[in-house]
């Protein structure tokens, strides 16, 4: 399968699952509103900008609110995610999906899919912590130079981002072959170490049209 097909296959789907992206519209429209009642915050050069906490009692509270704000949310796209992979990869024609089978699909793949994150997650933090180790050591016994502290976090990213490229093929492994998690883990590496350039054109592809979608926001919208 092309690049360009799998990107149209990709907004059929989406127009099957409208209702499903209407919910998912609203949801974070009402967590966005709720974050900007809830967590303090200053605008500055017409941007909002959360100010650091003055006093622990302000960290905890932020703290508190911010993990209350993320932690469903995650969980719900997590939900959508199950739900979404679960009916695309079932046939069906191409009428829109009804939300009652949606929901009963992503209720179904909720758990597998939820330790399925947290797994990724794990891994990934893992891989950005060990690379943070080495380069930190590295930055220390070269005599803490400011080029090599740089580095520091440019490498904990990097391997958070490579992870998540190896890993990008899993969650679909798991909900169609209904694998564990570590052979889904194990097949997606092998399939993404098979598929390098095309995962890389699919993945720039669909961010030139991230970004026309965004520059017609910005010249027809936001003025």
């Amino acid at each position: 399968m092309t690049i360009f097909r799998s990107a149209g296959q990709g907004f059929k789907l989406t127009f099957k699952l409208w209702q499903v992206v209407l919910l998912y519209l609203v949801v974070y429209s009402v967590v966005g509103a709720l974050a900007t009642l809830l967590i303090p915050h200053e605008i500055v050069n017409n941007q909002a900008h959360v100010p650091p906490p003055a006093n622990l009692g302000e960290a905890i509270s932020q703290l508190v609110i911010g993990l209350a704000l993320y932690l469903p949310t995650m969980a719900f796209s997590l939900y959508l995610l199950g739900g979404t992979l679960a009916a695309s990869l079932k046939p069906a024609g191409g009428e829109p999906v009804p939300i009652g089978e949606f929901h009963r699909q992503a209720k179904r793949w909720f758990g597998v899919i939820l330790r399925w994150g947290l797994a990724a997650v794990g891994a990934a933090l893992a891989a950005g912590l060990a690379v943070t180790f080495v380069m930190a050591l590295l930055w220390a016994v070269t005599g803490r130079s400011e080029g090599m502290k740089g580095l520091i976090g440019a490498g904990f990213w990097g391997a958070l981002l490579a992870v998540g490229l190896v890993l990008i093929y899993s969650p679909v492994i798991l909900i169609e072959r209904g694998r564990g998690i570590k052979e889904a883990f194990k097949e997606s590496n092998r399939f993404f170490n098979a598929h390098r350039v095309a995962t890389f054109g699919f993945i720039l592809w669909l961010s030139f049209i991230g970004a026309l979608v965004w520059l017609v926001w910005a010249i027809g919208v936001a003025p």
